[in-house]
């Protein structure tokens, strides 16, 4: 036998949250919205109401995860297809906040769990969370030993760059990249010098280009090519 409309109890943890009180065109409005599937997550019984609310409180992907164990790439790929707004106005998060309230009891109506005051309360929940700033990231090296840290205090800012790590890898390859740099300049001087005397040669002393020890666009060409081979 189905339940009546009349017979329906909130509970007085619950009550509280409603106030003023249903009518019955607000009531048989909210079982209509709640019984539309779109109203929750696939394969949950999470109302999207509530995360859409929270989400417009300011609360971040992960802190909404966590709260309604709904996976933060799924809440990040719906609000983004129905263009959530992440600071509602007040009269928007009112509006919402009693939706969220009546759904959960339209659920219970309907025969589903009943709601969790607590929970209920903080899905619920209207209030604009303040503005708070990103968090910042770890930094790429901090010191293993008490040694490091005094040395790092001793030496100044500078000793906070990761490369003054002797067992950090990109040590390693940035040594690794400037000692084939110094061998490629080395060649290229070495080249150029022979170039630079084949043309004084070949021209009996003249300028070449107007500077002596020039080089020309074939020298310009052979030094190119000497680039890549040392690449």
């Amino acid at each position: 036998m189905e339940r009546e409309d009349k017979d329906l109890d909130y509970g007085p943890n619950v009550a509280r949250l409603l106030d003023p009180p249903v009518s019955p065109e607000e009531w048989r409005e909210a079982q209509v919205k709640w019984r539309d599937p779109r109203r929750r997550f696939r394969d949950t019984d999470i109302d999207v109401l509530a995360v859409r609310l929270q989400f417009g409180r300011g609360m971040r992907l992960s802190e909404l995860a966590e709260l309604f164990g709904v996976a933060s790439s799924t809440i990040s790929a719906r609000s983004k297809r129905e263009h959530w707004t992440k600071r509602m106005r007040e009269s928007e998060r009112r509006a919402l906040s009693r939706m969220v309230i009546l759904g959960a009891c339209v659920r219970n109506f309907d025969g589903g769990a009943e709601p969790d005051p607590d929970f209920l309360a903080r899905a619920s929940a209207w209030d604009a969370l303040p503005p708070r700033a990103p968090k910042t990231p770890p930094p790429l090296w901090s010191p293993q030993s008490p040694d490091d840290a005094s040395e790092i205090q001793t030496r100044g800012a500078d000793a906070l760059d990761p490369l003054d790590d002797p067992d950090n890898p990109d040590r390693t390859h940035r040594d690794a990249v400037a000692a084939r740099l110094r061998r490629l300049l080395a060649r290229l001087d070495q080249r150029a010098a022979e170039l630079g005397e084949a043309a004084a040669c070949d021209c009996d002393g003249e300028p070449v280009d107007g500077d002596a020890g020039a080089v020309g666009g074939s020298g310009l060409d052979a030094l190119g090519a000497a680039s890549a081979e040392g690449a």
